[in-house]
C-alpha cells in the first residue's frame, strides 16, 4: 500500500506482472466514476491449504478527496472512519466465522509516540491528521504505517506501527528494529510476536555522544578500524556522522574529515 511519499500511480503501474507472482499493489483509492469502489479494498488472505483465512482491507495513505465528505469538526479524521467504517461493514459480510479481518493503513495514530530526537513526520498543527483507532479495536490485526517507532497504539496488543525496516535517522542508532508476526487461525488471533533482528549497516556517530571539535574528530576518523581486503564490501559500510562545534569559519574541514 501507498504511503504519502510515495507515487501512488507509479507503484500500481507493474501491477499486471505482480499479480502473477501474488502481489497486490494499491497504491490509490479505486473508483466507479464518482464512488470509491470498496470492494477493491478487500483482498482475500489464504493459508497454506489455498483457503482464505482472513480478509485484508488494503487502504493506502488517504488525501483529501480519497475518502467520504463528512460534515465533522475534523472533517479529515471523520472521513478517513467512515472508510474504514464502511470496508469494515462490507468485509463482514463476506466473511464467516471461522475468517478474520485485518487492517491496514497509512495514518497518524491518537495517541501515537514518537522519538524526541527525530520528528520523521510532520505532525499537523492541532492534530488534525490524527485518526482515532477505536474504528480498529474490533479486528484481528491492523497494520500501521508513517511512524518509524515500532509500538502498540493506546495499549492495544492488535493495533500496531511495525516500525521502519531500515533505519530512517541517527535517532535510530539504537532502536530495535524488527518485524511483527501475527497468527490467525479460524477468525481468531492467537499470537502477536515482535521479532527483532539487527540491519545489515550500523550506524556510528562521532563522537558517541555530543560533540566535539574538528582537530578531535580527525583523531577518532584515525582510530577507526580499517576495511580488511578479504572482506571488502562497500555496501555495507556502516553509516557515519560526524557532529562538530567550529569556533570560526573552516572552508577545508569537510576535505579534511573526508
Amino acid at each position: 500500500t501507498a504511503g504519502n511519499h510515495d507515487s501512488a500511480s507509479r507503484l500500481e503501474a507493474p501491477l499486471p506482472i505482480l499479480e502473477g507472482m501474488n502481489v497486490h499493489v494499491q497504491g490509490v483509492v479505486p473508483r466507479k466514476g464518482d464512488e470509491i469502489d470498496y470492494d477493491q479494498m478487500i483482498l482475500p488472505l489464504y493459508n497454506k491449504q489455498d483457503e482464505v483465512e482472513a480478509y485484508c482491507l488494503a487502504v493506502p495513505y488517504l488525501r483529501q478527496g480519497d475518502y467520504p465528505r463528512v460534515e465533522a469538526t475534523n472533517p479529515h479524521a471523520a472521513g478517513v472512519k467512515a472508510l474504514y467504517s464502511e470496508l469494515i461493514q462490507r468485509a463482514k459480510t463476506m466473511k464467516t466465522d471461522a475468517q478474520g479481518i485485518v487492517a491496514m493503513g497509512h495514518l497518524l495514530a491518537v495517541k501515537f509516540t514518537d522519538d524526541d530526537n527525530e520528528r520523521s513526520e510532520k505532525i499537523i498543527v492541532g492534530g488534525l491528521e490524527s485518526v482515532s483507532i477505536d474504528v480498529f479495536k474490533e479486528l484481528n490485526y491492523t497494520a500501521l504505517g508513517h511512524i518509524h517507532k515500532a509500538q502498540r497504539i493506546d495499549g492495544c496488543e492488535h493495533v500496531r506501527y511495525a516500525g521502519s525496516p531500515l533505519s530512517m535517522s541517527f535517532a535510530e542508532k539504537h532502536y530495535k528494529h524488527g518485524v511483527v508476526k501475527v497468527v490467525l487461525d479460524k477468525g481468531q488471533t492467537v499470537a502477536i510476536d515482535k521479532i527483532d533482528y539487527e540491519p545489515l549497516i550500523s550506524l556510528m556517530s562521532i563522537p558517541e555522544n555530543g560533540i566535539c571539535l574538528p582537530e578531535e574528530a580527525i583523531k577518532h576518523l584515525e582510530a577507526l578500524p580499517k576495511r580488511s581486503k578479504a572482506s571488502e564490501n562497500s555496501l555495507l559500510d556502516p553509516f557515519l556522522e560526524v557532529r562538530l562545534v567550529i569556533k570560526e569559519p573552516e572552508p577545508v574541514i569537510a576535505r579534511k574529515l573526508d
